[in-house]
């Protein structure tokens, strides 16, 4: 199979789940795939000739889009080209809705011409708004406990901490963040830790006791316990 064929590029052209857009140096559309067709909600009888930026660029964003086009028909190179952004498109009803765009240049007998690739990043950014929504609740219920809630990696350096641990002993989440242990950890309880949590297993990964720390205040607290040891998929420790 001849893969420089016509037709066949025709048919990886219209066969794309992205959406494919081709205009000439002006900004005026040349070809426009089912995949277009589909996510703007143009026919592509009724863009052909067209400016893109009257199509689908946010009104927003419409003077900076004519800029740039008229820094290509000067002749200057297209800032766009050659990278992967995410940004606002406008569809046919009216509503904007993010996508991933990246923009190859090309050149023939003398005229320029640009393919744009655009994906709708739509699904994925309200998967990323509902995750982002269950770790500010997850956050919210942890710092509301008045029990001490530590995350450390498999060396005792904490990662997090919510606020009762900054009140116990005295400092910020910050402040706290990469210490090895908490601070007012005795060096025998320090050592005993060493030695007993990197035996935990997926099996058996909880080890509870009842330790001294001692608070911002100076003063000697026993604080009951509860280790429990955090395993990648392959039973490889990561952490406590």
């Amino acid at each position: 199979m001849d893969v420089t064929s016509p037709k066949l590029a025709q048919a990886v052209f219209e066969a794309s789940l992205d959406a494919v857009v081709v205009t000439d140096g002006a900004g005026l559309v040349l070809e426009f795939n089912p995949a277009a067709e589909r996510l703007f909600g143009f026919r592509r009888g009724d863009v052909l000739g067209k400016r893109i930026g009257d199509l689908i660029v946010p009104h927003k964003h419409r003077a900076a889009h004519e800029a740039g086009m008229a820094r290509c028909a000067a002749g200057h190179p297209a800032r766009v080209v050659g990278q992967r952004l995410e940004l606002e498109a406008l569809h046919r009803d009216g509503h904007m809705f993010p996508v991933e765009l990246s923009i190859i240049e090309t050149e023939s007998e003398g005229q320029r011409y640009f393919a744009a690739s655009l994906r709708d990043l739509s699904e994925r950014h309200a998967r990323e708004a509902e995750l982002r929504a269950r770790q500010d609740f997850l956050r919210a219920l942890v710092d509301d406990q008045s029990e001490m809630v530590i995350r450390s990696d498999a060396n005792f350096r904490i990662q997090f901490c919510n606020e009762a641990v900054g009140r116990f002993f005295g400092l910020s989440r910050e402040e706290l963040i990469g210490m090895q242990f908490t601070p007012g950890t005795p060096d025998e309880v320090k050592a005993r830790l060493f030695a007993e949590l990197p035996l935990l297993t997926p099996d058996e990964p909880v080890r509870r006791s009842v330790d001294p720390k001692i608070n911002a205040k100076g003063e000697l607290r026993w604080l009951e316990w509860s280790n429990r040891a955090l395993f990648d998929d392959k039973g490889g420790l990561i952490g406590h």
